[in-house]
């Protein structure tokens, strides 16, 4: 589902469906701790709100706090939610634990939340991959580079042990040909490869084409399956240390 889809889901849910939905019917169960509390509202309660409807889209009607409303109530209060149903929607999990978090100042505003990866088309997420590789190779030529020892640290849970496991032989073995040789247990060169993908897929053999689909959207299709984490990890890494980056702007 890209991000147009998604929004049409929200509204269609907001304007139609939720008056007469007994989950959300009481609008206290999408409001935070702080207005349960009888504290005035801010705009970020109206982002907590935000959350809870974006988590009920994608999850065909769940609430993150519970079945019931004085379980939610309750596990609003004492921030404890459950975000397992959106585990295979690794940016939908990113998003909606920000708009939950029970600090209102950690929670991003509605421009953040529009440029969040979770409403990108398949042409930026490969995108934002390609720079982010173009961006970081010269890095891995540094001692103790920050932000490489943190991409490996925090990406690495995108795959198990090796990420080339599951992929076409001969996918790799064309991209190693006239490339140096990829380190199959290094994020960085997981990166190295989707970029050199991206720069070098004109030049490919038509049936490994035929296996990693078109350009972008087939790719984007074929790596996603593959490590549905990578794209989140990347980016929170890259939004935390590289933010003002010229190249990072564009995204945002």
């Amino acid at each position: 589902m890209d991000g147009s889809s998604i929004f049409g889901l929200i509204s269609l849910i907001f304007f139609k469906d939720f008056s007469r939905n007994p989950l959300i019917s009481k609008s206290k169960h999408l409001i935070d701790a702080r207005i349960l509390d009888a504290r005035s509202q801010t705009r970020a309660m109206d982002m907590f709100s935000l959350g809870c409807v974006l988590f009920f889209c994608m999850t065909s009607g769940k609430h993150p706090f519970g079945d019931t409303p004085p379980e939610r109530d309750t596990n609003v209060i004492n921030n404890k939610m459950n975000l397992s149903l959106l585990e295979h929607i690794p940016e939908a999990g990113d998003l909606c634990s920000q708009l939950l978090n029970h600090d209102p100042k950690l929670r991003p505003n509605a421009s953040e939340v529009l440029s969040h990866p979770l409403f990108w088309d398949s042409e930026t997420r490969m995108s934002f991959l390609k720079d982010a590789s173009d961006w970081v190779e010269p890095k891995r030529k540094i001692p103790g580079s920050i932000v490489c020892l943190t991409l490996e640290t925090e990406g690495c849970v995108a795959f198990r042990t090796r990420w080339d496991v599951g992929m076409e032989p001969k996918f790799i073995s064309r991209m190693e040909h006239r490339l140096k040789p990829y380190c199959y247990d290094k994020v960085l060169c997981l990166l190295r490869i989707i970029r050199n993908t991206m720069n070098h897929y004109d030049e490919l053999d038509d049936d490994i084409k035929n296996s990693l689909g078109s350009k972008p959207e087939g790719l984007d299709d074929y790596f996603r399956t593959k490590f549905p984490k990578l794209l989140i990890k990347v980016y929170n890494v890259m939004y935390k240390l590289c933010k003002n980056e010229e190249w990072f702007r564009k995204y945002l």
